[in-house]
């Protein structure tokens, strides 16, 4: 009997958005992939913070196990806010595959979440935000 393949396709637009703030210490979510899988394809932060930080991402398969550190990525003081330092792709530093134009791609079961944290409190009045492109099937 002859296999049929059929190609994947894109359900809907899911979008990672995260703001973290002085108040959050512990892991927030950014994202979490929808139920028949998704694809992560940009995912960036920038900070009005005025020094340095070390911006935590951590991997959760499938939503029900373990918060797994996959990555954790120096965001410099202002990145991306005062037009002296680019907002950081933290796609760089994920474990991604690459798609067929040679993007980066972060392919995740269904319900996998996505969650962030820095690594040192965040001054006071200040934000991290945590934007990205993500797709479900």
């Amino acid at each position: 009997m002859a296999k049929t393949f059929q190609a994947p396709c894109l359900q809907n637009v899911n979008n990672l958005i995260c703001k973290l703030d002085d108040s959050m210490s512990s892991l927030q979510l950014a994202w979490t992939a929808g139920v028949d899988d998704g694809v992560l394809k940009s995912f960036w932060a920038t900070s009005t913070n005025s020094s340095d930080l070390l911006l935590r991402v951590t991997r959760n398969i499938g939503g029900s196990g373990t918060d797994d550190i996959i990555a954790t990525v120096s965001i410099p003081a202002n990145s991306g806010d005062d037009g002296a330092s680019e907002a950081v792709s933290i796609m760089d530093y994920l474990p991604c595959s690459l798609d067929a134009n040679g993007n980066y791609v972060l392919w995740c079961l269904a319900g996998t979440t996505i969650k962030v944290v820095t690594t040192a409190a965040i001054g006071s009045g200040h934000f991290v935000y945590c934007q990205g492109d993500g797709f479900d099937f």
